[in-house]
């Protein structure tokens, strides 16, 4: 089992480290790309959602907007600290304004659970198709915020997609939860 997790990591570390600033030209956007997915956007996307809900008088929505973000803070700083893996060894980890550990990709579980609910409510309004259309943009966003965190060099694989997984597993259960 240790052979197994060993090179699980070598891997990791070694494709991480492959796809990190390639292509160098990407680096701008890929920056942007993290924004969307870092804490102030979300926090205050979330904050709007919940604003516009309200006055919208949509109540139940406006909360699950909060029950959402509470859940994001709580399970990735909770996991984060459990496994205190660190960051990769490099200049942008180094120079993070909010230094934490690497497991899973805060970025990726809270734009999949966010992006998520958001695309789940837009959908209640569409056709099948149209709300097919979201999800897939949705999809595409937060595999676009998850490569451009290994692409900075901020996170490792296997981060973003426990990310990504932990997110999914989380938005399914409060959508189900919700009926």
């Amino acid at each position: 089992m240790n052979d197994i997790r060993t090179r699980l990591i070598a891997w990791d570390h070694k494709t991480s480290k492959h796809l990190q600033e390639r292509p160098l030209w990407l680096k701008p956007f890929m920056q942007a790309v993290t924004f969307i997915g870092g804490a102030m956007f979300t926090t205050l996307l979330t904050l709007f959602l919940v604003i516009m809900l309200r006055r919208l008088e949509n109540v139940f929505f406006s909360n699950l907007f909060l029950v959402v973000a509470v859940v994001m803070v709580v399970f990735g700083f909770l996991i984060k600290y459990v496994w205190r893996r660190k960051r990769p060894d490099t200049e942008y980890a180094r120079n993070m304004f909010f230094a934490s550990y690497s497991f899973p990709s805060g970025h990726s579980l809270d734009s999949t659970l966010l992006y998520g609910t958001l695309t789940y409510f837009i959908s209640l309004h569409l056709s099948a198709w149209q709300g097919a259309f979201c999800a897939l943009g949705c999809i595409l966003l937060v595999l676009s915020i998850a490569y451009s965190r290994v692409y900075l060099g901020a996170h490792y694989i296997l981060d973003v997609v426990a990310g990504i997984l932990l997110g999914s597993a989380l938005l399914l259960t409060i959508i189900l939860l919700i009926g």
